[in-house]
């Protein structure tokens, strides 16, 4: 019933704009459908593309804050029928029965402030959490496939990129040497891993970090503890060093993560500016199994000032030469309903050149950081300042992250490693 509506509206949506905007244009060409074949409306519409749009126009490109950094260093698959399917193999893979065309990638679900190691029920989640600094690139979900190699799907889950040039010259295990358990009979019959990873981007090129895996020739992440998912990844990438010839190695731009227990992040990464790739913060992963969509396990830890939200920016208004926005975040109700709210208090405050610089319209999703927040009564006011576009995501976080972030009591990095260090890490890493 659910679907039949939202297909009606669909329909009514696209007849109100073809009536007030295609048919103005002059863009509007009418088929008729039901007394032609298919073959022949298909040539039709080819010949209208012919007519109305030359090669030379096709050939022009959106603009680079449209497209996702990896575009320019990876072919992007344009063939959207193999798209759709590469999207359901991949949940199909993993066991999901939720929308094929969201990421099955984990979502962070919290920040960590002071309140993680005083409050008790926090302590022992902190306990058993290993940490790793968090990469400033492209979250990509990157699959082996047996007949495509290895693609990468952006978070957005919106493109598919061919990555076989990182992976090309490297020599992999057979399974057998590092999956020591039985593989499953109903294992995926197109799909050997799925890995998430993020891409960096720079001057001297891309570099793929490998963070986890959701599927590894037949284990399913889902089901396994972090610690013994990143023993297997150790022993894989163990593997590939060994078989593959050793300058190959050296200039290959793939490498996997470093995680250590939490009361060792010290010795990881003493001071901030001691990283050898641009960072974003510090993530602390429980121990449990691959949790797709929001973790509410999985956290992270920013610099106060780089505590950021992805909100969509709504109702601008122009005065005094800056851009005044409501701020929408993703709510879900009682009912299990989600849906974006106007999060109360918060305005999005931009100058004019941030908004023209970066195509800024109402419905953008953008990265804020709060700049400043007032107490009037009993209600807190907020508001945020801009970061950067976020091109990549298709919907705002959910108003429990941006709540968490003005209510947090934030730490500097080196109160951080303090309080790590005192942890008595309980897992078997």
């Amino acid at each position: 019933m659910v679907l039949e509506t939202s297909r009606f509206m669909e329909q009514q949506a696209q007849s109100v704009a073809a009536e007030l905007a295609y048919r103005p244009a002059g863009c509007l060409h009418e088929i008729d459908c039901l007394d032609k074949s298919a073959e022949a409306v298909s040539a039709e519409i080819f010949s209208i593309i012919d007519r109305t749009y030359p090669n030379h126009v096709r050939k022009v490109l959106p603009e680079p804050s449209i497209i996702p950094r990896v575009a320019t260093h990876f072919p992007l698959l344009d063939d959207h029928k193999t798209f759709e399917c590469l999207c359901q193999e991949v949940h199909q893979c993993i066991g999901n029965t939720w929308r094929a065309d969201a990421s099955p990638l984990s979502v962070i679900g919290g920040y960590v402030d002071e309140t993680c190691f005083t409050d008790p029920a926090k302590v022992d989640l902190m306990a058993a959490m290993h940490v790793t600094p968090k990469v400033d690139g492209n979250r990509v979900l990157v699959v082996q496939h047996k007949h495509f190699g290895f693609i990468a799907f952006p978070f957005s889950f919106a493109a598919c990129y061919n990555v076989n040039v990182l992976f090309d010259q490297l020599e992999f295990p057979n399974p057998k040497e590092f999956i020591t358990t039985k593989i499953p009979k109903n294992t995926s019959q197109s799909i050997d891993i799925l890995l998430d990873a993020e891409l960096l981007v720079t001057e001297k090129g891309p570099t793929l970090f490998i963070i986890d895996f959701l599927y590894l020739h037949g284990v399913s992440g889902k089901r396994l503890p972090f610690d013994k998912r990143y023993l297997k990844l150790i022993k894989w990438f163990d593997l590939i060093k060994k078989k593959t010839p050793k300058p190959v190695m050296e200039a290959c731009r793939l490498i996997l993560k470093e995680y250590t227990p939490i009361d060792l992040l010290p010795e990881l990464l003493p001071r901030l500016e001691d990283s050898s790739y641009p960072i974003d913060g510090i993530i602390f992963q429980h121990n449990d199994g691959y949790h797709c969509g929001l973790d509410k396990k999985l956290l992270k830890w920013k610099p106060q000032e780089d505590c950021t939200v992805d909100f969509r920016l709504m109702n601008g208004v122009f005065e005094k030469n800056r851009w005044t926005f409501d701020v929408y975040t993703t709510h879900t109700s009682s009912d299990k309903k989600v849906s974006e709210e106007p999060f109360p208090g918060a305005k999005a405050v931009l100058s004019e050149q941030e908004v023209v610089q970066n195509g800024i319209r109402d419905s953008s999703v953008c990265e804020l950081f709060l700049s400043s927040k007032e107490l009037v009564g009993d209600k807190v006011l907020s508001t945020w300042t801009f970061f950067r576009t976020r091109t990549d995501k298709i919907r705002p976080n959910k108003d429990g992250i941006v709540q968490e972030i003005i209510n947090m009591k934030h730490l500097k990095y080196d109160q951080l490693c303090e309080l790590c260090s005192q942890v008595e890490y309980n897992g078997e890493l």
